[in-house]
């Protein structure tokens, strides 16, 4: 049984940090930020393409690599939106670099959908890093966290995985957060992890450690597996 994960916050809370403290991972770079692990057990690749992520993936399973890091899932949605619009503008000078279409939007999510399929279905442990932002909630004045995401994007990725939690600082220590809350997105579809992790349990290998060997959550990932085959794809 593997764990998925998405992990987002601030820049520099250590989310790279505690991605990378996991069973023989891999980071998938696509911010440079990996400074932060350099003296730690890892393994860095740095794809462009979408085929490239694909054959890394694949190369991966093979290789005997358990755990995938996507660093970071914001950084590469942009990425990917830079190589729509440089097509696009290529094919018609007349389009602008810094001006996305609603086709080019539309692209960049069915590429965002594919990849997190293909990370999430792996036979490895998943974590999707992400950047934080700010939403301003419809329903009241108030503002709440949320991993820096298109609308579409950000709704597949935390429907994908098993935990979302959200990273930050309290009372100048690192805290993650898992519980959800009107202030910010946390999903535990294992129901098997406290409500916040800090200390030197703030690590991606506690949380599988917390999660991996139960039956009740191998028997309710294969009962959604099974709902998830019968139920149709949204064309959104």
């Amino acid at each position: 049984m593997y764990v998925n994960m998405l992990v987002y916050g601030q820049p520099g809370v250590g989310k790279t940090t505690f991605a990378a403290k996991s069973p023989n991972p891999l980071i998938l770079d696509f911010e440079s930020g990996t400074m932060s692990v350099r003296n730690m057990d890892v393994s860095i690749a740095t794809p462009r393409s979408l085929e490239d992520i694909q054959k890394v993936i694949k190369k991966a399973q093979k290789s005997g690599f358990e755990t995938l890091v996507i660093d970071s899932t914001t950084e590469m949605s942009r990425h990917f939106m830079n190589q729509v619009m440089g097509e696009m503008t290529r094919k018609d000078p007349r389009k602008s670099l810094f001006s996305p279409t609603l086709e080019a939007w539309g692209m960049v999510t069915e590429m965002m959908r594919f990849v997190t399929r293909v990370a999430r279905d792996a036979e490895m442990h998943t974590v999707f890093v992400a950047l934080e932002t700010m939403e301003k909630s419809e329903k009241s004045d108030k503002v709440f966290a949320k991993p820096s995401l298109t609308p579409k994007v950000g709704e597949d990725m935390t429907a994908y995985v098993d935990i979302v939690g959200r990273l930050t600082m309290a009372k100048k220590e690192r805290v993650l957060l898992l519980d959800p809350s009107s202030e910010y997105i946390a999903k535990d579809r294992s129901g098997l992890l406290p409500d916040t992790v800090s200390g030197d349990d703030l690590s991606f290998q506690h949380i599988i450690d917390l999660i991996v060997g139960s039956d009740d959550f191998v028997e309710e990932l294969e009962d959604d597996e099974e709902t998830q085959a019968d139920t149709p794809e949204s064309d959104d």
